[in-house]
């Protein structure tokens, strides 16, 4: 009898995959065989139950992945309650999509060499989060790294005086560095919007900011509060001139009319309002503990 067959297990599947199943349930190989089947429903004709054990599986072997990548050997890994192991393998379970998966993988990794904050906060959130709010939270995170890194290279005193050097070679640096981030910045939401609606994405984006993970940047919320009505009331105290009055109202039209195209623009992952990209939204504080809890251990950990 074959070490998967022992942990209940098809023969087919793959042996790095059974390896974490087992180290995180922490039952002996007799043991493990009614877990197994009792969690997954082993292989016993049922397409749903089937299809769930696949889905297992697969990222499991993906854990697999991260764990040899980083170079951590499943002796280094410790078990979890098994409180924490039904609620992972449940929703490992129920995900076919390899996004989801991808961040079940890495979860699970994390949690096998360290410990996670908010654990339970996290699974809750990643059992609702769609392949393309994965995308768009690696793509904040992206984008927002390399905002930062240009803003290291070029802070704002710098940026003047590479401003004012019309002629000169930190003028031409900076460029170079600000074509570079756009045109990373574009590859970067291009690759999100292929084949999808922008209604779709601006409605993912609005879920992020729902569930805790995205807020508002504080250069949109700063442009959305600069703008009111005050302008076109200036001159109305306590009275209203009835030959300006058309004009007026005119101008408020007008002025809704650009404020909704702004709200939309606003509603978008990154606007353009410069020499560099600017990022709508950001990772909250939720939002990059998640991604750091959902995308494996960084290192290997001390023997």
């Amino acid at each position: 009898m074959t070490k998967m067959q022992k942990i209940g297990i098809a023969p087919a599947v793959d042996e790095a995959a059974a390896e974490v199943i087992k180290v995180a349930a922490g039952e002996t190989a007799s043991g493990l065989v009614g877990f197994s089947k009792d969690l997954l429903g082993a292989i016993i004709g049922d397409r749903v139950r089937e299809w769930r054990t696949r889905n297992l599986i697969s990222s499991a072997a993906k854990t697999a992945d991260f764990l040899k990548e980083k170079g951590i050997p499943l002796d280094r890994c410790h078990s979890l309650p098994t409180g924490e192991i039904y609620a992972l393998f449940e929703g490992m379970s129920r995900s076919d999509e390899p996004e989801i998966q991808a961040l079940y993988a890495g979860l699970l990794a994390n949690s096998l060499t360290s410990d996670v904050h908010d654990k339970r906060a996290i699974v809750s959130v990643l059992a609702n989060l769609t392949p393309l709010e994965a995308r768009i939270l690696e793509a904040m995170q992206e984008i927002d790294a390399a905002l930062s890194d240009y803003n290291r290279r070029w802070p704002p005193m710098q940026v003047f005086e590479a401003t004012e050097d019309v002629e000169g070679q930190s003028r031409k640096l900076m460029e170079e560095d600000q074509s570079t981030l756009t045109n990373k910045t574009k590859a970067v939401v291009d690759a999100i919007m292929s084949g999808v609606t922008e209604e779709r994405v601006l409605f993912a984006i609005q879920n992020l900011v729902r569930q805790g993970l995205a807020q508002r940047s504080d250069v949109t919320f700063d442009r959305i509060h600069k703008w009111d009505l005050e302008p076109h009331f200036s001159e109305i105290k306590g009275y209203v001139d009835p030959d300006r009055l058309a004009d007026r109202l005119n101008d408020i039209i007008v002025s809704m009319s650009e404020q909704q195209d702004q709200d939309i623009a606003d509603a978008r992952l990154v606007s353009d309002y410069g020499a560099v990209p600017s990022l709508n939204f950001s990772l909250t504080r939720f939002g990059h503990q998640f991604v750091a809890a959902c995308t494996g251990p960084k290192t290997s950990p001390q023997s």
